[in-house]
């Protein structure tokens, strides 16, 4: 071929059919599926569960949020409970859902504890300032309208 010459047009695929498009679908399914590694595991909020270094950071985040003069909680689970430290042999009610939510700041930190803990503080400054908290116990005005059965016009995305 010369320069000057230009290639043949590529061959234009026909309109796709339902069953092209589920091939298709199958194929982008299957090859997600090999990208996927064998040893996915999916995320666990059990603190037993957590890898040595996780559990550390989760130990090192909740100090630092013991240092915080102020009770800080966060869609109602206090992260630093004032509470006195029991003593090794009592069994003292661990809050579990505070290590859930504390992990989940970690987790998006890719644990580092510090990044973590200034998210914790902005986070609850802002919940703080906006007054999310004071949200669940606001009166709305629907009281007057339980029990009465209501049309709604129109159709939703199913089309029904």
């Amino acid at each position: 071929m010369s320069p000057t010459t230009t290639p043949p047009p590529a061959p234009v695929a026909a309109p796709t059919s339902k069953g092209a498009k589920r091939s298709l679908m199958s194929s982008l399914m299957d090859a997600t599926a090999l990208l996927r590694s064998s040893s996915f595991k999916e995320d666990s909020y059990v603190a037993a569960a957590l890898p040595a270094s996780e559990l550390r950071a989760l130990a090192d985040l909740k100090a630092l949020l013991a240092t915080h003069p102020d009770p800080i909680s966060i869609w109602g689970v206090p992260l630093n409970p004032r509470s006195p430290p029991a003593a090794a042999d009592d069994a003292a009610p661990v809050d579990e859902r505070a290590d859930v939510v504390l992990l989940k700041f970690l987790r998006a930190r890719d644990f580092r504890v510090r990044d973590a803990h200034a998210m914790v503080l902005r986070c609850a400054a802002w919940r703080a300032e906006f007054g999310a908290d004071a949200v669940l116990d606001e009166e709305l005005g629907f009281k007057d309208l339980e029990g009465i059965v209501a049309y709604m016009h129109g159709r939703h995305l199913a089309g029904r």
